[in-house]
């Protein structure tokens, strides 16, 4: 059971949340200064008035902050202690997931500058340097690292972190520590690279490759601070047996971003490779710049699609394509064919330029052609490589009628035709216009010529797709069963919600929740598995869920219209008994 939002809640810890980061805020910033004039190498680094000045401003935040905090805090405090139900309102969930992830993520970055600073020591001469960075990040970590354990803390001992919210926070802060783990991967692989071939070139995060003292530092600081922090997350998370609200969302974000490190440094290196196979003579520095992203992005991409195969793996889903990865499939094979087809159209014009002698319009050169055929070569072989094997699974499990009407496969099949359609026309009012204007006497010539097979030839490649694609949506929509979209109201027993967020989030369905009942109804429920058969076939137009903690009451009904006359109770009538 949870406590229902409330205005006048939100507001006092909307207050007392903003009151609490600018009282740390001053804090962390007046203990900076105290510090500093502690020490003669940093007393000169601020000028007189510039100390007054900062002390006068963190004075004045930490004056207005510091009751702030407090007064709404201790209101919120005895609303909790006078009803136990207050430590489920979802805000007081947000108000301590907020102050634990911003407090948490404030003491990484100290954490990850007292380590660069204790691993730049052998190389670092200067004392007013040292004490300046590793004083500020000290006393961030102290302050902002209590308040996130305090906030953790608390949480823990009200609901063991069990709540949205709190999930939320916990992938943010693992998605903060991953990101610092992987800039300390490309720094590493960068600067080997850079050892390797001696370039002594700068480094990604501005070291250079004659320092290794620094370079180590640097890398080792970001993977040491980044990567005890997301182990430490990672393992946390595994351990929660109920399920995560946010898991597959922080899945997708991660896949999405170490897929495009992917496929661009993958695209860009063997762009680089085949201009040199062909006769450029360009060096091999372009390994400094495409290879560790290439290494981090795949070695990201292959832990967390594992991890995403497994989720469906541990819900006991054995279709060929399982509902968890069934988006991912669907993008891998739409971004696969948003690079080939361009690419086989680039490959076409680079014939017709070669064909009809047009390359001089645009380049010059004997190696004119290099460029474009190792675009052209690079980006179509790794599109097709993409979308191949993505489609050929999608295909697999089109075998099952159902499967033809998910959504995601109607938005791949459906966006592709469109998209190829509208490209279609395009190039073929591109090549009528040419074509008309040389009939109505403009005249015929090279270029003219090259145009209208481009645009014709372009016309043509995306005819074949909407063609391909066409046909697979007009079997989709023959072959798929007819579902009909019932409206689902619910109502959620005591313990209900997991059920409730299982159907929300893994399945995908819109249900409109019309209240929370305070005791359970002694009937059969139906299980998870039965309760999808009978919303994936219904029966009416509007279905009445009641959701409980091992299943739900499942009751199809049609709604009165409004003009039909509704019948009347008799006024003596006693009213039936709650639950009945």
């Amino acid at each position: 059971m949870t406590t229902r939002p409330d205005t006048v809640r939100l507001v006092q810890y909307a207050v007392s949340f903003v009151g609490l980061m600018v009282f740390l805020f001053a804090v962390y910033g007046l203990s900076s200064l105290l510090l500093s004039q502690l020490f003669p190498a940093t007393q000169t680094l601020i000028s007189g008035s510039s100390l007054r000045q900062q002390v006068s401003y963190y004075l004045a935040a930490l004056i207005v902050a510091t009751p702030l905090w407090l007064f709404f805090w201790r209101l919120v405090q005895k609303r909790t202690e006078s009803s136990a139900a207050e430590r489920l309102a979802p805000e007081r969930h947000l108000f301590l997931a907020l102050t634990s992830a911003i407090g948490t993520i404030a003491a990484l970055f100290a954490f990850h500058t007292i380590l660069r600073v204790i691993f730049s020591l052998p190389a670092e001469h200067e004392t007013r340097q040292v004490l300046q960075d590793a004083f500020p990040a000290v006393i961030r970590i102290v302050i902002y690292g209590l308040a996130a354990a305090i906030a953790a803390r608390t949480a823990w001992r009200e609901n063991r972190l069990h709540n949205p919210p709190q999930d939320l926070a916990l992938f943010a802060v693992s998605g903060f520590a991953l990101t610092f783990l992987a800039i300390g991967g490309l720094t590493a692989v960068s600067g080997i690279v850079a050892e390797i071939m001696g370039t002594g070139a700068p480094l990604i995060l501005g070291a250079s490759a004659h320092s290794l003292t620094l370079l180590v530092a640097q890398a080792a600081a970001w993977i040491l601070s980044g990567g005890a922090l997301w182990s430490a997350a990672t393992i946390f998370l595994r351990s929660q047996t109920a399920p995560l609200a946010f898991r597959l969302p922080y899945l997708y974000i991660v896949l999405a971003a170490s897929v495009a490190m992917t496929l661009i440094s993958g695209t860009d290196l063997l762009y680089e490779i085949l201009r040199r196979s062909f006769g450029d003579s360009a060096g091999w520095h372009i390994l400094q710049d495409t290879l560790p992203w290439l290494v981090v992005g795949s070695t990201l991409w292959i832990y967390h699609w594992a991890l995403l195969r497994a989720e469906s793996e541990t819900e006991g889903e054995h279709q060929v394509v399982p509902s968890d990865r069934r988006l991912a499939i669907s993008g891998y094979a739409a971004i696969g064919l948003a690079m080939a087809a361009p690419a086989a159209a680039i490959l076409l014009w680079l014939v017709l330029d070669s064909l009809f002698g047009t390359h001089r319009t645009y380049v010059s050169g004997h190696q004119w052609w290099v460029d474009r055929l190792s675009a052209g070569i690079a980006i179509l072989a790794v599109g097709l490589v993409l979308w191949a094997p993505s489609w050929r699974l999608l295909q697999q499990a089109a075998q099952d009628p159902d499967e033809r009407g998910r959504i995601e496969r109607r938005w791949l099949v459906g966006a592709s035709t469109l998209v190829g359609a509208l490209a279609a026309i395009g190039f073929t009012i591109a090549f009528l216009w040419t074509l008309l204007q040389a009939l109505l006497g403009g005249g015929l010539n090279a270029t003219t010529d090259s145009n209208l097979f481009k645009y014709l030839g372009t016309a043509l490649i995306a005819l074949g797709i909407v063609a391909y694609y066409g046909f697979s949506l007009r079997a989709d929509m023959r072959l798929s069963p007819g579902r009909r979209r019932a409206r689902i109201v619910a109502l959620v027993e005591p313990g209900g919600e997991p059920l409730l967020d299982e159907l929300r989030q893994r399945d995908g369905r819109r249900l409109q929740v019309q209240g929370y009942l305070t005791r359970r109804i002694e009937a059969d429920h139906l299980g998870p598995n039965a309760v999808r058969e009978r919303l994936d076939a219904p029966e009416t137009d509007r279905i009445l869920l009641i959701l409980g903690p091992d299943g739900a009451l499942v009751y199809p009904y049609t709604q009165i219209p409004e003009t039909e006359v509704q019948p009347e109770s008799p006024r003596d009538t006693p009213l039936p008994a709650p639950g009945s």
